[in-house]
């Protein structure tokens, strides 16, 4: 699998079959749709409305 950017919002791919899957994670706060933002190789969830963010992602890792 390999995260990539689509039209509205980052998607997983799987690179054996081919098929797109979302990503639909959820705050442990509020129970609403995390974010994701990239700062070069690494991915981070984030809510605005909590106020936190964690790592989702490392490419290469």
């Amino acid at each position: 699998m390999e995260i990539k950017w689509g039209r509205y919002n980052y998607y997983w791919k799987c690179k054996s079959c081919g098929k797109n899957v979302s990503t639909q994670e959820k705050c442990p706060g509020c129970n609403g749709k995390l974010k994701i933002k990239k700062r070069k190789t690494k991915y981070y969830l984030y809510c605005e409305a909590c106020n936190i963010e964690g790592l989702y992602h490392e490419e290469g890792a």
